[in-house]
């Protein structure tokens, strides 16, 4: 299996496979912390960082788009005795819900609707019969030029039980592989989408995209173990 082209892996048994991990190494099982900010299906405590470097080689300066994104903003901080810095300055989530302050609240299975792609740009449109999930108040009401995001994270409700915790219900689930190949079209040539989820995505096969890596997540003994998988745009 091909392994992306950022960060450094090591999956090899050897002498120091027990020791301590070494910067800038991620191996092909994550047991992480549980998620710190008190948020159903938050990200787990160090998988931003992890995630970070595999699909932008750890730079906090390039965009990464949470879609949808929940309440990853408040990912950053000691929490627990615990310092956390995987969310970056120019980061953007996506969301339906406002109370989770989205920079785009939309709803994440009608992405190709809401952005429009030209050249190496996107241009936000806001539908105009906003629903009653939709934010009138900030930049999701009015049309905006922006630049390509360097990597997506997509981490949605895993399936129908846990998406009625939150509030747009089941009833607007997305479909993991669209959802997968809405956010490849999003990005530039060259460039990932991770996706965090129960299921392991089995789009369409395309000429366009290829997937490069393959996760397990945990947070430990007692948990229900989730699959992140990286897919590079062609």
């Amino acid at each position: 299996m091909k392994r992306p082209l950022t960060g450094n892996l090591n999956c090899m048994i050897e002498k120091h496979f027990y020791g301590p991990l070494r910067s800038g190494e991620v191996r092909d099982t994550m047991i992480l912390g549980r998620c710190k900010h008190a948020y159903h299906g938050g990200y787990p405590a160090g998988f931003l960082e992890r995630a970070r470097l595999l699909l932008v080689g750890g730079s906090q300066d390039a965009s990464i788009w949470h879609v949808p994104g929940g309440k990853a903003k408040q990912y950053n901080g000691i929490r627990g005795g615990v310092s956390l810095t995987g969310f970056g300055k120019y980061d953007k989530t996506i969301d339906l819900d406002p109370i989770c302050n989205p920079d785009f609240c939309i709803d994440v299975r009608k992405l190709k609707d809401h952005f429009i792609q030209k050249d190496e740009t996107l241009t936000f449109i806001p539908f105009p019969d906003q629903d009653l999930f939709y934010n009138t108040k900030k930049e999701s009401s009015f049309i905006q030029n922006l630049e390509r995001p360097k990597a997506i994270i997509i981490d949605r409700p895993y399936d129908n039980e846990n998406a009625d915790k939150y509030v747009p219900g089941r009833s607007l689930l997305p479909n993991l592989n669209q959802l997968l190949i809405d956010c490849l079209n999003l990005v530039d040539k060259g460039s990932l989408v991770g996706v965090l989820d129960y299921k392991w995505p089995n789009p369409s096969p395309s000429i366009q995209f290829e997937e490069v890596s393959v996760y397990s997540v945990s947070t430990g003994r007692g948990s229900t173990a989730r699959w992140f998988t990286i897919w590079r745009k062609r």
